[in-house]
């Protein structure tokens, strides 16, 4: 036994000693030309290797360099692959014999450019197309078959059927299986987005034989996983801008299947921490799907697909068309039951309606049929919701809406004469949008209330992301009566009020504006002492006026305020657009607050104030700017006319002059005016300071 031990250690060494003899001796760059030949032969495509060197432990060829060249008919000159490194892993036996035998090919690190042209058709489709290579090694006495693997390679992307600009998609890994000429492999692909939680994008499963009619006909039986992937990573990955302001994982897996190039993909993939715009939608988005694919027309068919909201499940079947540029789309849209406090907080996200922060809760149907370019899609169907509630930290009063109804035509959108509460405030509307398919839709909207209190008419403005009212508390009542007619950008707030017209007769108690302290205000541009405490704001005890409303711009003539240091008449404009304010004002200081605020003695001489018989002091004063940050400055020309009209109002009669201007004192106060405030002021005085006179 000893000695057959020495034997086989013997024979060890002696194989050892000839291998390290063959391996000092032998020329491996010998055998670059027919290994050069061999591979340029299978694939039709020039090759250039590099220094090769032959590596025992495992046995194979290092090569440096190696690129396969462009498909000539794409005239680029960079070539479609290349590798600062390659092993070729050989069998030694034969390799003694002037045989090469490659049972495996490594590529560390390649960049591989994929084009397609103009005709849509890839550069690496002539790698199979139409080659009737002899058998592997009948020639060359080279044999390739086994396993080909890309470690942490580069893939680049370039379409110039659709102009898009290159895309790059890195650190990928790919192995392919028992690759052989006419035979059927095995593939098994990575994509490492990030380190971070394992983020990858997977593909398994088994391909070929390749075609050589085109390599899209390849048949394909396997799985598209996605683990955890975050959709920033994904964007960085594809270079393109999927799934645009939005962050969130997602996860899924496809069951993928190619046969004569038409393809079908069943599965699911859900988005979980969703945030669009910033803000945190709150709920997981899934998808069950069952597509196909028919390469010649180009037409993906939607068999059936789930889109689930949260709770608010969303069927769609259909078609997408990506023949024409944009796609077109013919898909049936079908919900029952689903919650609409889901696709609110989505449609809040978007920015498309409802401030953010805003919940609201209810049921809603849906069928829908979508037709049309998938930018500009018409519409044929209806959407019903009901039990409607809103509610949010800027909404402490519920508006409900009991039912909604909207038909939906390819030319207009209409909804039928619903109601909406508050409290005990009821508003009745309607509204309809058309030509909402054009850059110039058309929006009919009226909204109605009498006696609305002023609390729950806030709640409604806020509800629907009104800006101006922020800051604004109070008791009263409104009645009004507007409607917003002709061609709008969107239906957000901002460009219904460039539309919008009507009346409205205000009378509010106990109002608060925060941010706006009025007594301050009066006492800087008068020069005076400030008449009341820093309260951070104003409160006023009394508001009352009638505000007629012409495209955007709110008129009154008679807007009175009572607080608790006087009296404050006005007239003018308020943009509702671009919340601009050109109002002129008198304010009468009551006799305590004129008496703290300064001496009756001082009026009138150097000073943008007057005292009237009364020991009131008035102060006018020109209000502009806007309502987030309105400007106070003396009125000078309206001071010049008191003096001129010897018309210097008291606490009972605040308006002066601005009641001879604009009718106050008439028998119907509520009359809307027969001129803008500003073309009545313009005619009494001139324009308003710093333009010329009539």
């Amino acid at each position: 036994m000893r000695r057959l031990g020495i034997l086989i250690g013997a024979a060890v060494a002696v194989l050892a000693l000839i291998s390290v003899v063959v391996f000092v001796r032998f020329d491996v760059n010998s055998y670059r030309p027919r290994i050069q030949s061999e591979i340029e032969q299978r694939l039709g495509r020039k090759i250039t290797l590099g220094k090769l060197q032959l590596k025992l432990i495992p046995p194979r060829f290092r090569v440096e360099n190696l690129s396969i060249s462009e498909d000539p008919a794409f005239g680029r000159h960079s070539p479609f692959l290349k590798a600062d490194s390659v092993n070729l892993s050989v069998k030694l036996l034969p390799l003694l014999g002037n045989k090469v035998e490659i049972g495996a090919i490594d590529l560390q690190r390649p960049s591989v450019e994929v084009v397609k042209n103009a005709k849509g058709v890839w550069n690496f489709s002539s790698l199979v197309e139409g080659r009737h290579a002899p058998p592997s090694g009948s020639a060359t006495g080279v044999r390739i078959d086994g396993n080909l693997t890309l470690h942490d390679g580069q893939v680049a992307v370039t379409s110039l059927l659709r102009r898009e600009s290159r895309k790059v998609y890195d650190h990928i890994d790919m192995t392919l299986r028992d690759l052989s000429a006419g035979k059927p492999f095995s593939i098994d692909a990575v994509a490492r987005i990030s380190s971070q939680g394992g983020q990858k994008i997977s593909l398994q499963g088994k391909a070929g034989p390749l075609s050589e009619i085109a390599a899209n006909r390849t048949p394909f039986d396997g799985t598209l996983g996605l683990k955890r992937v975050a959709l920033d990573g994904l964007r960085n990955f594809l270079d393109a801008p999927v799934f645009a302001r939005t962050d969130g994982i997602i996860s899924g897996e496809t069951k993928i299947n190619t046969e004569n190039g038409k393809l079908t993909a069943v599965g699911s993939a859900i988005l979980e921490n969703v945030r669009v715009n910033g803000l945190d939608v709150g709920y997981p988005i899934a998808a069950h799907y069952n597509l196909a694919r028919d390469p010649v027309a180009n037409v993906i068919t939607i068999v059936s697909s789930t889109i689930e909201l949260g709770a608010a499940p969303v069927f769609v079947s259909g078609s997408v068309n990506l023949q024409p540029t944009p796609a077109e789309l013919d898909l049936k849209v079908v919900s029952e039951g689903a919650s609409v406090g889901e696709i609110t907080r989505l449609a809040s996200a978007l920015r498309i309606a409802f401030v953010p922060g805003t919940t609201v809760t209810g049921q809603m149907d849906s069928d829908l049929q979508i037709r049309g370019p998938v930018n500009n899609p018409t519409l044929n169907g209806q959407v019903s919701a009901r039990d409607l509630q809103i509610v949010g930290k800027d909404i402490p009063q519920a508006v409900q809406i009991t039912s909604i109804d909207l038909a939906i035509t390819p030319k207009e959108i209409r909804s039928n004469n619903f109601e909406i509460t508050s409290g005990n405030t009821k508003a009745s509307a309607r509204f309809g949008l058309a030509r909402y398919t054009t850059k110039s839709p058309a929006i009919d909207f009226a909204l109605r209330s009498v006696n609305a209190n002023l609390p729950e008419i806030l709640a409604m403005a806020r509800a629907y992301d009104v800006r101006g009212v922020g800051g604004i508390n109070g008791s009263g009542t409104l009645n009004f009566d507007i409607h917003a007619s002709g061609p709008v950008q969107s239906v957000r707030a901002s460009e219904i009020m460039k539309v919008l017209n009507g009346h409205a007769t205000m009378n509010f108690n106990d109002m608060s504006i925060a941010g706006l302290d009025v007594a301050q205000e009066l006492a800087s541009i008068a020069g005076l002492k400030k008449p009341a405490p820093d309260t951070g704001g104003t409160d006023m005890k009394h508001l009352t006026g009638r505000v007629v409303v012409t495209n955007g711009v709110a008129q009154t003539n008679d807007l009175r305020a009572i607080l608790s240091v006087g009296n404050i008449a006005a007239a003018g404009t308020a943009n509702l657009v671009s919340h601009a304010l050109h109002l002129r004002a008198t304010a009468v200081l009551s006799k305590e607050a004129s008496r703290e605020a300064g001496s009756g003695s001082i009026a009138g001489v150097l000073l943008p104030v007057l005292a009237n018989s009364r020991g009131e002091l008035v102060i006018p004063g020109i209000i502009t700017g806007t309502f987030e940050n309105p400007k106070f400055e003396p009125d000078m020309d309206q001071l010049s006319l008191m003096r001129l009209k010897g018309m210097v109002p008291t606490s009972d009669n605040p308006f002066g002059v601005l009641g001879t201007l604009f009718g106050h004192g008439k028998k119907d106060d509520t009359k809307p005016p027969s001129q803008s405030p500003a073309k009545g002021l313009e005619k009494f005085f001139g324009k308003f300071p710093g333009g010329k006179k009539r």
